[in-house]
């Protein structure tokens, strides 16, 4: 397990938490994607790895910061990179260390239409969630490029960051419309219509919805 607090990275080890990495300055969430026998983590600032057989953690020279990363095939994506909200940027072919564009497959992508970049998810192919949109990243076998964009929807998109939660091929998230669930990368449906929908929209205002935080339990097959 692994944990993010805004000034520390920890993993829980023996029976308690041990800080890895402290005195830093977080201002915005943690999100984690594993990538072979490393964890590649984002947070707005440095994005920084941990290295799982030598429980050790550092920064991911090169790396761009980033707001959400997922893992796309054998290439780890990042979005928002370095700052830039519509900007998607993914690393060389099965190396979560090589980020130089055009070198072994590495390279970006902006979003020029769709809005910011809430989220991402991941596996065999990626979904980028927009403000406005969705758009599936499908990986082409060409080196020289390496993914292909298809937008998904032009008119249902992310309306909290917080929101999106992958569990298999299903991604979940709330939209201006009510919460959504996108299964293998088809057109999303709604899945709170009616009293979900009305209860959430009139118990938690907008302005507070940044405040989310989501998860899948498959126990009970629940999306909380």
């Amino acid at each position: 397990l692994l944990a993010g607090t805004s000034s520390t990275l920890s993993r829980y080890s023996a029976g308690g938490w041990v800080d890895l990495l402290d005195t830093l300055t977080v201002s915005q969430r943690w999100k984690f994607t594993q990538f072979g026998d490393y964890v590649v983590c984002v947070n707005g600032g440095d994005t920084q790895e941990v290295d799982l057989l030598a429980g050790t953690a550092d920064d991911l020279t090169g790396a761009p910061k980033g707001t959400s990363v997922t893992v796309v095939g054998d290439q780890v994506v990042i979005g928002q990179a370095n700052g830039d909200i519509s900007l998607v940027q993914w690393s060389a072919f099965n190396d979560h260390t090589g980020w130089t564009p055009g070198v072994d497959q590495s390279g970006f992508q902006p979003m020029l239409t769709g809005g910011e970049v809430m989220g991402l998810a991941g596996g065999e192919f990626g979904i980028i969630l927009q403000r406005q949109r969705l758009v599936r990243m499908s990986r082409t076998g060409d080196a020289s490029a390496p993914f292909a964009f298809d937008e998904i929807t032009p008119n249902v998109g992310c309306a909290s960051k917080g929101s999106v939660a992958q569990a298999g091929r299903s991604v979940f998230f709330l939209s201006d419309r009510g919460f959504m669930a996108c299964e293998d990368g088809q057109v999303p449906v709604p899945i709170g219509n009616e009293k979900v929908d009305r209860d959430f929209q009139a118990q938690i205002p907008r302005d507070e919805w940044e405040r989310i935080y989501s998860g899948v339990d498959p126990r009970n097959t629940l999306v909380w």
